[in-house]
């Protein structure tokens, strides 16, 4: 027997007319999807102007990897070894900590050595030189901040908030020299509370350090210590690796 075709889907069984359709849960939905769109085109637009921040004019992108933490740069706290010049009239033996801008972390109290001796990702010692040379007085002016040969450079950036070619730049203007003494990190306004540091590594790792706050010591030769707010970028693929 042929059965009897099959209800419209809308179909009411008492009237045969389609229902009513729920507008209201529909208009609804749409809401919602419009909604969702609209949060899209928002989180793309602001994307692309972040991108666009990231984007230097050499063409290049960065990706922020560090964003904000605090560090302290402080001098070794132990005392050991015994400082002396080399043949390069470079203070080393004496106590040191290092830090590694690459991957911002520091390794401390070590033996100071000539750059060329300093493990690879070493980018910036602070030591302590404040020990008589063979025959000659105290060095204590070669105690301080050292940026090691060849691996990086360093400015001072005059925004609070830098881009990363902001940044960059002020880091390939060099008005950090490669070593600045205690004298310098005490009283030139370089250094002072409320400065930024930019720093650019041979890998062209970017680091904005802003300096909060510092502490000095009268305690001959002792180094200041400085707190700063860092932020770090790195080239795109160096990001991802």
């Amino acid at each position: 027997m042929a059965m009897p075709p099959a209800p419209h889907p809308y179909q009411g069984p008492a009237t045969g007319r389609p229902p009513r359709l729920p507008w209201g849960r529909y208009v609804a939905v749409a809401a919602v999807v419009a909604a969702v769109l609209v949060a899209i085109a928002v989180v793309r637009i602001v994307a692309a102007d972040d991108s666009e921040n990231l984007r230097t004019s050499d063409g290049l992108v960065y990706e922020r990897t560090l964003d904000e933490p605090t560090y302290t740069l402080s001098g070794p706290v132990e005392l050991f070894g015994t400082a002396f010049l080399d043949a390069n009239g470079a203070c080393v033996g004496g106590p040191a900590n290092y830090l590694d801008l690459d991957t911002m972390t520091g390794i401390n109290n070590q033996v100071d050595a000539p750059d060329a001796d300093l493990p690879p990702s070493v980018t910036v010692v602070y030591a302590r030189c404040d020990a008589a040379a063979e025959g000659g007085p105290a060095r204590g002016d070669r105690s301080g901040l050292r940026i090691v040969a060849g691996r990086a450079v360093a400015g001072v950036v005059d925004s609070g908030d830098p881009s990363v070619e902001q940044c960059r730049t002020a880091a390939r203007q060099r008005t950090i020299p490669d070593h600045v003494t205690v004298d310098m990190l005490r009283s030139d306004p370089r250094f002072a509370k409320g400065r930024g540091w930019c720093f650019e590594t041979v890998g062209k790792t970017v680091v904005h350090l802003k300096v909060f706050n510092t502490a000095y010591f009268d305690t001959p030769g002792r180094l200041p210590a400085f707190a700063f707010v860092a932020t770090q970028w790195k080239p795109r693929a160096a990001a991802a690796r």
